[in-house]
C-alpha cells in the first residue's frame, strides 16, 4: 500500500494527466501521447500536491508535465528535521522542559519554506489521518515528542504504509496521545484491563475503517441493506492485549530526562506485557509470543486486510 496512490489523480479534469506513480518504486512514468496540462490544470494539481507553490513551479508543470515534476520531487533530499532544528535553536535548554516552545516555529518553517513541497504536503496529509496533538502529550519535552513524530511522517512520506504503522506505533507521541504508553496486562485483583484506545483508533481511523468494503470502495451490506462492520468490541479487546507493556525508553538516562528520550522508540516492559494469546479479526497470536513479534503480526494482519 503506497502513500503515493492518490497523486496520479491530482491533475483532474480532461486528459491532462501524463503519468502515474509506479507500483514498483518512487517514480512517475510519463505518457508522451497525452497533452501537457493547461495552466488551470497545473494550478489545481499543485494546490493538491504542495502546501503552496510559486510561478516557477507552475511553469515547470505546464512545460514538463506531472511526471517530471513528481520525479524531481521524489529525488529531493530531506531538509533539516524538526528535532534537529529545535536543538540548533536552543530549545533543548532545561527552561523549555515543560513547554511547547519552538514547535509552531519549526512546523511553519517546513510548510512555508522547505525545498521539498510534495514531501511536506504528504506529511500534512498523514498528520491529518494518523493524528497526534501536543496538547495530548502529557509529558516533559512534549514539543520534541511531536517534532519527532513529524520527522517520522517525513521519513515515510514516499514509503510504505506498513512501515509507517510500525514507526508511529512505537513513537512516544502516539503512546502518550492515544494513552497506551504504560498500558498493563489485566489484573484480576484490581480489575484493571488493558487500555483500548489505540487498538480502536488503529483499526477505525488508521487502517480498516468501520465498515467492510467491496473492491470498488462501496460498503458490503446485509440482506436488509445495513453495512457490515469491520470489527467488534471483542476485536478491540483482543488487539489491545498486543499494546500492553510499551513505554518510553529512558535507559541510561538520569531524571530529569533530556529531550532525547522523546526521540527513542518505545520499548517493551516485560512485567506489564500480556503474554497470553491475543485474538482479533480472525487472527490468533499464540501465547508466549514476544512483544515485538506480536506487534508485527498485528500490524501485518491490519495491513493485509481487504479494506
Amino acid at each position: 500500500m503506497s502513500l503515493l496512490g492518490s497523486l496520479a489523480a491530482c491533475g483532474g479534469g480532461g486528459g491532462g494527466s501524463d503519468g502515474g506513480v509506479s507500483a514498483g518504486g518512487v517514480s512517475a512514468e510519463a505518457d508522451a501521447t497525452v497533452a501537457r496540462p493547461s495552466v488551470t490544470e497545473a494550478a489545481r494539481f499543485l494546490t493538491q500536491a504542495t502546501p503552496g507553490y510559486t510561478s516557477a513551479d507552475l511553469s515547470a508543470v505546464v512545460a514538463n508535465g506531472y511526471a517530471a515534476w513528481l520525479n524531481t520531487q521524489f529525488a529531493l533530499p530531506r531538509g533539516q528535521g524538526h528535532c534537529a532544528w529545535l536543538d540548533a535553536h536552543g530549545y533543548n535548554a532545561s527552561a523549555n522542559i515543560f513547554s511547547t516552545a519552538g514547535l509552531d516555529n519549526t512546523i511553519w518553517r517546513k510548510l512555508i519554506s522547505a525545498g521539498d513541497p510534495l514531501r511536506q504536503r504528504m506529511v500534512l496529509a498523514l498528520s491529518e489521518i494518523c493524528v497526534v496533538s501536543v496538547l495530548g502529550v502529557n509529558a516533559s519535552w512534549r514539543q520534541y515528542a511531536v517534532a519527532h513524530y513529524l520527522d517520522l511522517l517525513e521519513a515515510n512520506a514516499f514509503g510504505n504504509y506498513r512501515q509507517l504503522l510500525q514507526d508511529i506505533s512505537l513513537s512516544p507521541a502516539m503512546g502518550y496521545y492515544l494513552t497506551f504508553r504504560g498500558s498493563a496486562k489485566a489484573n484480576a485483583k484490581t480489575g484493571s484491563q488493558p487500555d483500548e484506545n489505540y487498538a480502536r483508533e488503529l483499526m477505525q481511523l488508521f487502517t480498516i475503517g468501520l465498515v467492510q468494503l467491496n473492491p470498488d470502495g462501496t460498503a458490503k451490506t446485509r440482506a436488509d441493506g445495513t453495512a457490515l462492520e469491520t470489527y467488534t468490541q471483542a476485536d478491540v479487546t483482543g488487539l489491545a492485549r498486543v499494546f500492553t507493556g510499551w513505554n518510553v525508553d529512558v535507559s541510561g538516562l538520569t531524571s530529569p530526562y533530556p529531550a532525547d528520550f522523546q526521540q527513542r522508540p518505545m520499548v517493551s516492559v516485560a512485567a506489564q506485557y500480556e503474554t497470553g494469546s491475543k485474538t482479533f479479526l480472525g487472527k490468533t497470536i499464540a501465547a508466549g509470543t514476544p512483544a515485538m513479534d506480536a506487534l508485527n503480526q498485528a500490524l501485518d494482519t491490519l495491513f493485509q486486510h481487504p479494506n
